[in-house]
């Protein structure tokens, strides 16, 4: 049976050992292609212009407007 002070320096030695060849290093598992990376900056992926939606929203609220108020002339107020 292991005393304390034989424990401590047994457990340095197996912390210090290298790992066996049965396990891989973890970018050993990680093999990913070029394309699959992750593009990471300013030019990942460029602002997206939000021109043409406003634009159509706009037609649709000016649309509502003048149906609402065509609704209010055509009542007599």
């Amino acid at each position: 049976m292991l005393q304390h002070a034989d424990a401590l320096p047994l457990a340095v030695e197996r912390a210090v050992e290298p790992p066996t060849g049965g396990t891989r290093s973890v970018q050993g598992r990680c093999d990913v292609s070029e394309s699959d990376q992750r593009d990471i900056g300013r030019d990942a992926s460029p602002p997206y212009d939000h021109s043409g939606i406003v634009v159509v929203a706009s037609a649709w609220l000016a649309f509502y407007v003048i149906a609402a108020i065509h609704t209010f002339i055509a009542s007599g107020n």
